[in-house]
């Protein structure tokens, strides 16, 4: 019985236990997919948690930083009402005489940085007029606390308050600087920045630097003593700047000056030979605007002389809005420029300029024409300024895959700068609208002004 036992049961035990370990791993495979599919959900699930405990603790922190800085805001306006009325002014803006409060000052709470910003203006109410109307327009001041993390722009706290004297308004000897900034289009510019000084007033230079203009874009500053020596300037990040110099303050009166600034502009210059259209390179070209400064005597606000590069260009970034004029190096002449001279740049604009030149100083040259437009079937006169141009010129309006229409009469005047040309218009093209205007003389030398003449 032993031996028969042991034979029955040793065979069956060891396949019975082979086959169990295989059906086990058989069941309980992972494949490479499936594992890389799971790491990629918990690493999903993982990000999504610690997200959303990040953006928790960051409104926990944003909340803790806003209660501190409204108790440094309320605390710091409790101290200025508390303060003497005439004492309230700030060591740089937009009161004169100077206070003692500084203007920015850090103050540490929470183990945090914070900026304190105090702003303190006078208010002219319209309820008893405003200047000049009111001699005295300095009704009462208003208080601005503004509280931001230390070098952040955001604001966490802002508080604003108006206080007025004990003692009712009274005239004095002193003037009122109002002053006005507009864009290119006449528009005001909100919180533009100022710098108003005088360093010739005794004993208190004024030298208020930063300031800025209200939603209305402008500055009101009263009780500025009579002189002769106050200077503004406007500006912007990104912005051109104007500066007033020599403003003159009167006892009693109201000045008022208006500063235009705008976003700068490019232009970009290419000159070209007026014959065969190809760059002109390391040539000296002179530029400069129409605006000048205020000195005695002015200058250009803005001029420079370059040469072109090698592909005949010059490209003058960050300038103001204006109307440029561009003068080629001794031995040049203009023949016509696009568009016509003076250029006119607006604000936050690039401009392509072609300037066309001839070494000829017998070659005719077009520095304006006008009108610019005529009407198919009609008749038009083009009168055309510039030099050396005669009686004798031919003037056509030229347009690839269309027949030239040469002008019927021409006069020019007797100093042979301004050239009268009638056209026919009949059965001349409209599409596309655009021709060149050509001025040839008898030498057959010319100047072009192309595209620059529409036919509608």
């Amino acid at each position: 019985m032993p031996l028969l036992y042991a034979k029955r049961l040793g065979p069956q035990t060891k396949p019975r236990t082979a086959s169990f370990a295989y059906t086990l791993n058989a069941k309980n495979g992972f494949s490479l997919i499936e594992v890389l599919i799971v790491v990629l959900l918990i690493s999903l699930v993982s990000m999504a948690v610690v997200s959303a405990i990040y953006i928790g603790l960051q409104g926990v922190r944003t909340t803790y930083l806003r209660i501190h800085a409204r108790t440094i805001a309320t605390g710091e306006m409790e101290e200025l009402k508390n303060m003497p009325y005439d004492s309230l002014a700030t060591q740089g803006c937009c009161i004169y005489p100077p206070g003692d409060i500084p203007v920015d000052q850090e103050i540490i709470k929470g183990n945090t940085k914070f900026n304190v910003n105090i702003m303190i203006s006078y208010v002219d109410d319209p309820f008893d007029g405003i200047a000049p109307d009111d001699p005295d327009p300095y009704d009462y001041k208003r208080l601005e606390v503004k509280v931001t993390e230390k070098d952040k722009d955001k604001t966490l706290a802002i508080l604003t308050s108006d206080v007025s004297a004990k003692a009712a308004e009274t005239e004095s000897n002193t003037g009122i600087l109002s002053i006005s900034v507009i864009n290119a289009a006449g528009d005001p510019i909100p919180l533009a920045n100022l710098d108003v000084t005088n360093p010739t007033l005794a004993p208190d230079p004024l030298n208020m630097l930063g300031v800025h203009t209200d939603i209305l874009g402008k500055l009101v500053i009263p009780h500025l003593p009579p002189d002769s020596g106050y200077q503004v300037k406007a500006f912007l990040p990104d912005y051109s700047t104007e500066t007033i110099p020599n403003i003159t303050i009167l006892a009693q009166q109201v000045e008022n000056k208006t500063l235009t600034i705008d976003k700068l502009s490019t232009l970009q210059i290419t000159a070209v030979d007026n014959t065969l259209g190809t760059p002109l390179s390391f040539v000296d070209l002179t530029i400069h605007g129409d605006k000048e400064t205020y000195d005695d005597p002015p200058v250009y606000k803005y001029e420079t002389t370059q040469p072109t590069n090698a592909s005949g260009q010059i490209i003058l970034s960050d300038i103001e809005f204006d109307s440029y004029s561009i003068i080629p190096e001794t031995g040049y002449y203009v023949s016509s420029t696009t568009p016509q001279q003076k250029v006119p740049l607006a604000p936050d604009t690039t401009l392509p300029v072609i300037i066309r030149l001839t070494t000829s100083p017998t070659a005719p040259t077009i520095t304006s024409h006008s009108p610019k437009n005529g009407t198919s079937g009609s008749s038009v006169t083009i009168n055309i300024n510039g030099t050396n141009l005669f009686d004798t010129s031919t003037v056509k309006l030229i347009k690839s895959g269309q027949p030239n229409i040469v002008a019927t009469t021409v006069d020019a005047n007797p100093e042979n700068t301004l050239l009268s040309a009638t056209f026919d218009l009949t059965g001349a093209a409209t599409d596309p609208p655009a021709w060149d205007l050509e001025v040839r003389n008898p030498n057959d030398e010319f100047a072009t002004q192309p595209q620059d003449f529409t036919i509608q």
